[in-house]
């Protein structure tokens, strides 16, 4: 290749160009695409800057060329689809909605004035909706549950059902859903669980009021012997001693004593009574669970033994308050107020203490773990008021003292018989209470929402085919661009130019129907097929501005690709124009021109250069005017040879001086060595491209053959182009743009009607 030298038009810009870049021809608008001149005069051709951006025209035309693979893709993803919803069980869901009423228990009767008693009860009230969602996931709940649906389903519940457990937000309500193949059976299940869950929860309560209403009758039992007991020593105290009561000192002094005296009493009750609880839970934690680790000792932290001391000191601030200032008191108010902070944190001690001997968690045994903290801090409370107690009652013993022997023995019986009546009274109370509490069921949780029909989950036909639809167009498309990059054929004018480095010189139409490619014909001027050769001649016409351009080879990578016609077409193009030309069939192996024109092929190439007939005799007139054909002639045993003589070239020499235009119709540039032979004797080569046919490592090689010959490869033409190609050349355009613009016919004075009519050829 010519080394480029710098162009000296002033007013075209002169960039570096690497000359591999720069093809030797010009497109349709050549004076916006010169960018550097050979030493020839030749122009040098780059690529249009808007090339390099993103064409939606060339992504559209090749999904409208794998339009079939794509079609297939889809149809097949839809079909695949569609199986798998016929083939996939059809999964229903039904849910249930569970209030969980956390007030419920603890505002029941049985409390009252007994705070450990309330405790008991409240035990079980206060658990965490976490907890209460792991308890409905337990494995109890769910065995409960299977033996609650229709007999039918019970051996086979458990194997087809997939419950999900799990609260809405923050609120009280937990949602039971379950699906399964069978909606009777999901709508069953659902409602099991609740069902098994609210009856566990109801009979947990009813053993807690079992429990709490057996221990406030032992207890009451023993209070009652106490009682008549005191009762029986009053009586006889007076009927010995002859006083029947005291003065209003003595009472005073007698009555504070007593007031603290049934507060100690009630202390110990609630200590004593929450020590029970607490062994109790104890030994339920210990039960529950086997590979939970039960603690064998609890070791009293330094911390905890502080907060007693501290909350021991308040108590007893609190009781001596009490004898100077009234109830309601500011001093009272915050005496009480930091004695509740101090339990608070007695507590959270005791929570933390019980957490140094539990590791893994159990939703059950975490409750009821949860109630062992609550009655612990409960129980530290109770021994730190009794120790206040016992040391005020020890200094209001003495105060009572000073009385006389016998009106002090008499205030100590009858403090301890007021104080007894009490105690009797408040627990015999509570333990009415706690039988009728016992007698009627409750229960913390209720349904709601119960489930009455279950709906169908799965497979989801709408989304399934959407999902479909959406995934298949994607593969479809990913599928086509692999095959298209796959693909080794040429299907656009950038597959041609990035395999040849050539510019398109042209884009033949391809014509559909049972005539083929054509001719131009008398009536063809405003074809498309004419149109393209007109594009053509003026490219050729520009190109020989620069340097001659008389002599044109026309060949391919490979037959089929239909050269001959283009050279035809060719020919008749720049005749039109008003062009001497003469057509040369220069394939001596497989001639076409002579079938092309319906012409005899006695005489031609082969009998001229043999000296067995003068050029005048050989050449054969047409019906175009301008237009001369060669045809082969006989086919000669060494077409190589023959080609290669000095005869052809000076043959080629002559028509050349003869004629304005020498257009060679050569064998396919990759088979044989005639095309190469023949392209050394012309000014320049065409390289016919057919689109959908033709192979890009055929069509590079080939242009790499056809420039080894030394002569300058003008350009290509792309043949048998169609919109599924891209449009027309490298601006989108399309043919069919075009249909209304060129169905009005252009007189053309110089271009004479053709006599031959439509002509087919494919070679």
């Amino acid at each position: 290749m010519p080394e480029p030298f710098v162009n000296q038009q002033t007013d075209i810009p002169t960039p570096e160009v690497p000359p591999q870049l720069a093809s030797r021809a010009l497109n349709t608008f050549p004076e916006e695409r010169i960018a550097v001149n050979y030493s020839d005069n030749s122009p040098g051709y780059l690529p249009d800057a808007e090339e390099a951006t993103f064409d939606w025209h060339r992504v559209l035309a090749t999904f409208k060329r794998r339009r079939k693979v794509m079609a297939l893709t889809l149809v097949s993803v839809l079909l695949a689809s569609a199986v798998y919803l016929a083939l996939s069980p059809k999964i229903y869901e039904a849910s249930s909605d569970l209030l969980i009423n956390a007030e419920q228990k603890s505002s029941g009767v049985g409390a009252g004035s007994l705070p450990v008693i309330a405790d008991l009860l409240e035990a079980t009230g206060t658990r965490s909706q976490d907890t209460e969602v792991e308890i409905l996931r337990s494995a109890t709940v769910q065995d409960s549950a299977a033996k609650l649906v229709p007999a039918a389903m019970r051996p086979v519940i458990r194997k087809n059902v997939r419950v999900d457990i799990k609260a809405k937000g923050t609120t009280d309500i937990i949602t039971v859903s379950v699906q399964s193949r069978e909606p009777q059976m999901a709508v069953a299940y659902s409602n099991a669980v609740c069902e098994a869950y609210r009856l566990q929860n109801q009979q947990n309560n009813t053993a807690q009021y079992r429990d709490t209403a057996n221990y406030v009758g032992n207890q009451l039992e023993a209070v009652r012997k106490k009682l008549d007991q005191k009762r029986a020593e009053l009586r006889e105290f007076k009927e010995n001693s002859g006083i029947v009561d005291l003065n209003t000192e003595s009472q005073a002094r007698v009555a504070r004593l007593h007031e603290m005296q049934s507060a100690l009493q009630q202390t110990e009750y609630d200590r004593l009574s929450g020590e029970a609880q607490l062994k109790t839970l104890r030994a339920q934690a210990a039960q529950m669970a086997p590979a939970e680790i039960a603690p064998s000792t609890i070791v009293t932290r330094p911390v905890v033994l502080q907060l007693k001391q501290q909350l021991t000191t308040l108590e007893a601030q609190r009781a001596a308050t009490f004898q100077e200032f009234m109830p309601g008191a500011s001093e009272v108010k915050d005496l009480d107020d930091q004695i509740a902070a101090l339990k608070r944190r007695l507590q959270t001690e005791a929570t933390t203490e019980v957490g140094t001997y539990t590791r893994n968690i159990n939703p059950v045994r975490q409750a009821v773990m949860q109630s062992i903290s609550t009655t612990l801090g409960n129980v530290w409370s109770a021994q730190a008021r009794s120790a206040a107690l016992r040391q005020n009652i020890a200094s209001a013993r003495k105060t009572v003292q000073q009385l006389p022997q016998r009106e002090f023995r008499l205030s100590q019986l009858q403090g301890d018989l007021a104080t007894y009546q009490q105690t009797f009274q408040s627990l015999s109370d509570k333990y009415e209470t706690l039988l009728i509490s016992q007698e009627t069921p409750v229960s913390n949780a209720r349904v709601i929402t119960a489930a009455e029909a279950a709906r169908k989950v799965s497979p989801k036909v709408t989304s399934t085919l959407f999902l479909a639809m959406v995934g298949g167009t994607l593969l479809s498309v990913v599928v086509a661009l692999i095959i298209d990059t796959m693909d080794n054929k040429v299907y656009t004018e950038d597959d041609a130019v990035q395999a040849t480095g050539l510019p398109v010189l042209t884009h033949v139409p391809k014509l559909t129907g049972e005539i083929g490619q054509q001719l131009l014909i008398d009536n063809a001027d405003s074809s498309m097929l004419l149109e393209s050769f007109r594009i053509l001649r003026t490219q050729l016409s520009f190109i020989a501005s620069y340097g001659p351009m008389k002599s044109l080879v026309s060949t391919s990578s490979q037959p089929g690709e239909g050269k001959s016609t283009v050279s035809a077409n060719l020919a008749i193009a720049l005749a039109l124009n008003g062009k001497k030309v003469v057509l040369v069939d220069g394939d001596l192996r497989r001639p076409t021109v002579h079938k092309v024109f319906q012409v005899e092929n006695l005489k031609g190439l082969t009998t001229v250069v043999a000296n067995l007939c003068p050029l005048e005799d050989a050449l054969q007139s047409t019906s175009i005017e301008g237009l001369s054909i060669l045809t082969s002639g006989p086919n000669p045993p060494n077409p190589s040879e023959l080609l290669d003589s000095r005869g052809t070239r000076d043959l080629i020499k002559q028509l050349e001086s003869i004629f304005d235009y020498v257009i060679i119709d050569a064998p396919p540039a990759l088979m044989l060595a005639d095309a190469q032979i023949i392209a050394t004797m012309a000014d320049g080569i065409l390289l016919v491209v057919s689109c959908q046919e033709a192979k890009r490592a055929a069509v590079e090689r080939a242009s790499e053959v056809m420039a080894q010959t030394g002569t300058k490869v003008v350009g290509m033409i792309l043949n048998k182009f169609t919109d599924d190609q891209g449009g027309y050349g490298y601006y989108g355009y399309r043919y069919g743009d075009y249909s209304a613009y060129l169905s009005t016919p252009d007189k053309e004075k110089s271009e004479p009607a053709s006599k031959n009519g439509n002509k087919t050829l494919s070679a």
